[in-house]
């Protein structure tokens, strides 16, 4: 068991980058292969709980992994969106259901003396706690503060503290909805990281915190991903999704859909990836389709969600065959965070667009033959592999570059041309590669006759 989720996959730069500056590369989003999701079905249709007449924000733990006879081998926690709100439960022995609601419902109240007295809790999440052995449930209410709840059999709670509030970030109006993970950024040392939602002056924006213990958190102050116009203009409910030897940020926008992000292990942004999922007009999603959550049994991964416009919200899943997992797909950036290593004197720059990520460096034309950047994947097996290069072209870039690709078989050198084939993964050629790191392509400024570009390199499994 992963993190105590059966394998649940959490909806899995340089600091915030301003998000004008991340470019879009819509060629790649073919290449993240995301899991093609159907047998949408609709959830929890029939309640006695349910005050406003609407329900979002499912989260969803094998809790027979945890707890001796448990109502259900899984628990579902969700909540109305409106007040008066109250976290609800609901329990069924297959990840399909069906989903019986529990008797008692709440399990959380908007009212818990003496710790606070508010309009509405909702947007409840999970983990296991194995240094607690307790269920960790986090939860808003108001929607400046999220809060932490504990249990011993997921049922009863024992009120904990708040963990985050606007006031840890800053020109924010609501601090909510947040997703936590256990996912360890080797920079922080962290063992959980936490994605939320903050409003910003109207504008909802995804923010990041992380903690040692999942009490106690530190938190980004500024926006970790902000809206853009290919998306809409207001995000929220982000979750990590883990996906094929990279990582991504899935939310949801006001278009309706969810879009994803991909950042580093460190959680540098590093692009937008484009559509995660596409809602349909009609049933079950009613165009919207929101606040993924994320659960893998055997070859089937399930992914529950709300549906439905604001305040009239509905919950459902869907699933995806993963049986045959997608081509391992590696990119390695001049600014990851492993596998590149530069020598000599490059300039990062962003005046030529095209390019992957962030940024990308250029030698300044000056110090031909003494500059050079390698970009070294790690390869989870032997095999076949194509490699792609990517640079941002310009009239001033130098027509001879060399890529040197070292494989199972020896050195093979490519002369490209950095004037043209810009804004695209150019390939390289196939070759036979060992695993792990010894592979590599290493790009050269040996007698270039112009700028040369090191920009991203890409692996992908043949």
């Amino acid at each position: 068991m992963t993190n105590s989720r059966l394998l649940i996959v959490r909806m899995v730069g340089l600091c915030l980058m301003l998000m004008g500056l991340v470019v879009a590369v819509p060629a790649q989003a073919q290449a993240d292969n995301f899991p093609v999701f159907g047998n949408r079905t609709r959830i929890l249709d029939n309640l006695q709980y349910n005050p406003t007449g609407e329900i979002i924000f499912p989260s969803v733990i094998r809790i027979a992994d945890h707890v001796s006879n448990p109502l259900g081998a899984y628990y579902m926690y969700y909540a109305p969106h409106d007040a008066p709100g109250g976290i609800a439960l609901a329990y069924a022995n297959s990840p399909s259901g069906p989903w019986i609601e529990y008797a008692n419902n709440p399990v959380i109240g908007r009212t818990w003396s003496p710790h606070y007295n508010v309009s509405h809790v909702s947007s409840p999440d999970v983990i296991w706690d194995s240094a607690t052995n307790r269920l960790y449930l986090y939860f808003h209410g108001e929607n400046s503060t999220t809060r932490l709840a504990t249990s011993t059999d997921g049922i009863t709670f024992t009120y904990d503290k708040v963990v985050v509030s606007t006031a840890n970030f800053t020109g924010i109006s609501e601090a909510s909805y947040a997703r936590v993970f256990r996912h360890t950024m080797p920079s922080r040392g962290n063992t959980y990281t936490m994605l939320l939602m903050g409003n910003n002056s109207g504008t909802r924006r995804i923010y990041l915190a992380w903690s040692n213990d999942g009490r106690n958190w530190t938190t980004q102050p500024t926006a970790f991903i902000s809206p853009v116009s290919s998306e809409g203009n207001q995000l929220s409910s982000a979750n990590f999704f883990p996906w094929n030897g990279r990582y991504y940020v899935v939310y949801h926008s006001n278009n309706g859909n969810m879009h994803a992000t991909e950042v580093d292990v460190n959680f540098n942004v590093l692009r937008r990836a484009g559509t995660f999922y596409d809602s349909v007009s009609g049933f079950p999603d009613d165009a919207k389709a929101s606040s993924p959550e994320f659960l893998t049994v055997g070859s089937t991964l399930y992914m529950y969600y709300a549906t439905g416009p604001r305040l009239d919200g509905r919950l459902a899943f869907a699933t995806a065959n993963i049986t045959a997992p997608p081509p391992f797909d590696s990119i390695v950036d001049n600014n990851s965070a492993s596998g590149v290593t530069v020598s000599g004197s490059w300039v990062a720059s962003t005046g030529a667009a095209g390019y992957y990520g962030s940024n990308y460096l250029h030698d300044n034309n000056a110090g031909q033959g003494q500059k050079s950047v390698r970009y070294s994947p790690n390869l989870p097996a032997a095999g076949t592999y194509e490699v792609y290069g990517r640079w941002a072209a310009h009239p001033n870039r130098a027509t001879n570059v060399s890529f040197d690709i070292t494989h199972a078989g020896g050195v093979t050198t490519r002369t490209v041309n950095q004037q043209v084939n810009g804004n695209q993964w150019y390939s390289l050629g196939t070759f036979t590669f060992n695993a792990g790191t010894s592979g590599n392509v290493l790009i050269r400024t040996t007698n270039a006759n112009g700028y040369v570009v090191a920009d991203a390199v890409r692996f992908v499994e043949r």
